[in-house]
């Protein structure tokens, strides 16, 4: 069988991606369906010669049992044994550590727990930077929880530690490295070559495409490029290692000339830019790929770009099961088998349809073309899992990777050089090169901004109207295939799918705008809700005590724009969010309760008595009794009700005791003055029934938000 590697890699991630996200049940169903169509294909006839479909079900099979295995031995053990405990943990840094949202996160193994010797991956959470760097030894006393990140999982941390105070925290300096250190420090040196000598923004761009730093790139730099489908040109990939291997093995091909030279050297360099990348498994995947690529050239022959895709699954998912279900590594594998599949033979079938005459323009066309059918390769095959996982696609991407893409190789390129020439410290060698970086970074952030500003470009894919055109499009594709007239068929159901898709998203958006629209988060115990209409949003309470999850990002997706903020109670189950919404969202007016919280603002009202806040058809009334504050909001003929914790019901004015819509958390005092349509109580399932008993408000419905997140449909009235 020429292409095992292929069946027996994507067979396995395949396997492991659904075991990962679907669960026991799968594990058990999918194995024994597995063993009957092995024994099948064995006994009937026609198929005792397909040894390919054997090949796919046994190396399902062994996956299912692994998988099994490291969950019940490995996954389970650790999870049960630390989680919801306070622990005191000394653990040595093993990825060099980054800052998000005003929050410093480290990656660290640990060595003890609570004195007796230990090692598992935790994430570490800390608001303050305790400069400690790869290697070094951190010591803390914290509370453990189970990681739900499955990105974090994909890497082996599957624990989730937050510090207590600072002064509870030691960072010891390491006395020796790892072999790790050294590509780390170089990256550092370089990114430091590249912020002294360019713009904040235009720096932080070319770190991280160049060097995989994102920590310093504004949130709003992030949308942008976001929303016009550039998101992966901010995170080193498969496409930044192949452009900088083949440059680098055309260099060392022309120095050293003998391949048993240049090739061991370029793979030198792989690792090496692997490593000093942070290993991620789209970096994993490249360089494997790009390892066995050159390995071939070795040895006189071409690798199977399948079978390397293939050998490259393996070997990732074989040191950790739970890799399967990072959904960048999914990403990544889904783009690369497109590109492998699809580019080639719709290049070879649009280029048939065109006669080109020679000449530059000519060239130039062709490679116009080329540019389109990969990017569209690689984009339809992950359609499916941007809209599982982030429930979002950008329908400018195929545009912008056309504008952006050779500019962009040649970026990354130029950066490399500029950054190796800075260690000359010869400032005429190595300038021009950045000032051509600088030129290029500000074309990229052009196209990204003007992509980013088209009208709908940006698709929430939670909405009915994309599945009815993701259904009439593969209706369309079947016919296509039926008919067999392809010349006419395609552009006529090209048109046809455009028509849906545009009718959809105009009038999911008159829907949105004019309907709106309440959402209450599950944050366990304590209160974040937003309220959104004619396109703007306002943040009504920020509180909670889940500290896994990521707010600013949830609340980025949910909305058109967010306007407003108000903060009535210093506690966290008002107030856990605040400082990583502050830092995400540009809003216009942040309210806040008698300096209860200090926040170094200019756009910060504090207020001691009661406030309202007029934002087109909303007005948010904050009623103060008793140094508790009631939120009341009016919307369009709706009235919404947030009461305070240990507030007294018995001081708020009789005319807002009757809302539509009653939010609390805790039990409050003569809850019995409140009626409401409806009532949603936020807080954790253990807690549910102590707030219930204690809960006399009279509600026609009770949501809770421990089943998940509360999406309410305001009546316009």
């Amino acid at each position: 069988m020429k292409r095992i590697g292929a069946s027996m890699g994507l067979s396995a991630l395949v396997t492991l991606s659904l075991a990962y996200y679907l669960g026991n049940t799968f594990v058990y169903v999918a194995f024994i369906v597995l063993f009957f169509i092995a024994i099948l294909s064995k006994i009937i006839k026609k198929y005792r010669d397909k040894g390919a479909i054997r090949i796919v079900c046994i190396s399902a099979m062994i996956s299912l049992l692994i998988f099994t295995c490291y969950t019940e031995y490995v996954y389970k053990p650790t999870v049960y044994n630390y989680s919801g405990k306070e622990l005191y943990i000394t653990a040595t840094v093993r990825e060099a550590p980054y800052k998000s949202y005003g929050n410093y996160y480290y990656y660290i193994k640990t060595t003890e727990i609570d004195g007796k010797a230990a090692k598992t991956g935790i994430l570490l959470k800390s608001k303050y930077n305790l400069n400690a760097e790869l290697d070094d030894t951190i010591s803390f006393r914290g509370i453990v929880s189970p990681n739900s990140n499955d990105t974090y999982k994909s890497k082996g941390y599957y624990l989730y530690a937050v510090p207590y105070g600072t002064d509870k925290i030691a960072v010891t300096p390491a006395e020796n490295h790892t072999i790790m250190y050294y590509p780390y420090l170089l990256r550092e040196r370089f990114e430091e070559i590249i912020s002294d000598n360019m713009e904040e923004d235009s720096a932080s761009i070319c770190n991280a495409v160049a060097f995989g730093d994102k920590a310093n790139i504004d949130t709003s730099i992030k949308e942008i490029f976001r929303r016009a489908g550039l998101s992966h040109i901010l995170v080193v990939s498969g496409l930044h290692l192949s452009v900088l291997s083949y440059i680098f093995l055309l260099i060392f091909r022309k120095l050293l000339r003998r391949r048993y030279l240049y090739c061991p050297v370029t793979i030198l360099f792989v690792l090496f830019y692997m490593v000093m990348t942070g290993l991620s498994p789209s970096i994993m995947r490249s360089g494997i790929m790009m390892i066995i690529v050159i390995l071939g050239e070795m040895l006189w022959k071409e690798a199977d770009s399948l079978n390397s895709l293939g050998i490259a699954a393996l070997v990732i998912v074989s040191t950790n099961p739970y890799s399967a279900g990072d959904i960048g590594m999914l990403l990544s594998f889904s783009a690369t088998l497109g590109i492998i599949l699809f580019s080639g033979p719709l290049n070879r079938y649009v280029l048939k349809r065109i006669k080109f005459s020679d000449g530059i323009i000519s060239r130039i066309v062709k490679r116009i073309i080329s540019i389109v059918c990969i990017t569209v390769s690689a984009v339809i095959p992950t359609i499916p899992l941007s809209i599982i996982f982030f429930k979002h696609i950008s329908l400018m991407q195929v545009f912008s990777n056309l504008l952006i893409e050779p500019v962009f190789k040649f970026l990354l390129i130029v950066i490399f050089i500029a950054a190796l020439l800075g260690f000359t410290k010869i400032s005429f060698v190595y300038l021009p090169f950045i000032f051509i970086a600088d030129i290029l970074t500000k074309y990229i952030y052009f196209v990204a901004k003007l992509m980013s500003l088209v009208p709908m470009g940006y698709v929430s894919t939670d909405k009915p109207f994309v599945y009815i055109w993701l259904g009439i499009t593969f209706i369309l594709v079947i016919a296509i295939i039926l008919i067999k007239n392809y010349k006419i068929s395609i552009c006529f159901s090209a048109i046809i799918s455009f028509l849906v898709l545009i009718s959809g998203m105009l009038g999911n958006y008159i829907y949105d705008y004019n309907n709106p629209k309440l959402t209450v988060y599950d944050t366990g115990i304590g209160i974040c809700a937003t309220l959104s209409s004619k396109g703007q949003s306002a943040v009504l309470s920020c509180g909670g005590n889940n500290i896994k999850r990521d707010m600013a990002e949830d609340l980025e997706n949910d909305a058109y724009e967010y306007t407003v903020m108000g903060i009535t109670d210093e506690t966290n189950s008002r107030c856990m969010y605040a400082q990583d919404i502050i830092s995400k969202f540009d809003l216009k007016k942040i309210f806040i309760y008698d300096d209860s919280v200090i926040c170094r603002q200019d756009n910060v009202i504090y207020f001691d008595n009661d406030y309202t806040v007029r934002l087109k058809d909303m007005d948010i009334t904050y009623i103060v009794r008793d140094n508790k504050v009631f939120t009341y909001v009016k919307c369009r003929g709706n009235e919404i009700l947030i009461l305070p914790k240990n507030g007294d019901c018995k001081n708020l004015d009789s005319k807002y005791r009757n809302p539509d819509i009653v939010l609390t958390d805790s039990p409050c005092k003569n809850s019995s003055y409140i009626s409401a349509k409806l009532l949603i109580i936020c807080c954790s399932e253990e807690y549910y029934d102590r707030i219930i008993r204690s809960n006399y408000i009279k509600a026609d419905k009770i949501y809770t938000t421990f089943n998940g997140d509360v999406e309410q449909r305001l009546e316009v009235q």
